[in-house]
Formats: structure tokens, sequence, C-alpha cells
């Protein structure tokens, strides 16, 4: 191979690693802002929250509060483009 080639396909896989960075941050912070929605929607106030990677989908873990003080743990996934959630309840 001559080194233009291994330039080239070195400055490809930087780009593409970066866009991917990238995305995968918009990703996590677009789900973030969807919560306060989702709040209101499901009548209840996130206590805790933890983000996890579970079959190569973001998936987070949360611990929700309603009006009564009851308390239950669920797992929740935004889509990316439509912003629809996908709920678990335990």
């Amino acid at each position: 191979m001559n080194n233009n080639f291994r330039a080239y396909v070195a400055f490809l896989a930087s780009v593409l690693m970066i866009f991917f960075t990238y995305w995968g941050c918009q990703r996590i912070l677009k789900s973030a802002a969807d919560f306060p929605k989702w709040e209101s929607r499901n009548n209840c106030r996130i206590i805790h929250k933890e983000y996890s990677m579970f079959w190569r989908r973001g998936w987070h873990r949360v611990m929700v509060e309603d009006s009564s003080g009851n308390r239950q743990s669920a797992w929740v996934r935004f889509s990316f483009f439509t912003g629809k959630d996908t709920t678990v309840w335990d």
C-alpha cells in the first residue's frame, strides 16, 4: 500500500470517529431533554436515573415517585428521531 492510501484511510477513520461520538452524545442529551415531558405524561417525579447500554440501545433506569409517595422503577428509552418513549415498568 502506498502512503497516500494509508493517509486517506486514517483521515476517513478519524472523521467517522468524530461523527459517531457527536451523534452518540446528541442521543444522550436529547433523551435527557425528553424526561420532563415523560414525567408529566406519567404523573410522577424522577428521584434517581442511570444510563445503561443494553443490547446496543440506550436505556435509562429510573426510580420514580408519584403524588401519593409510592415509588416504582422502570426502564425508559427514547426514539432518537421521534422522541417517543418505550417504558417497561418493574
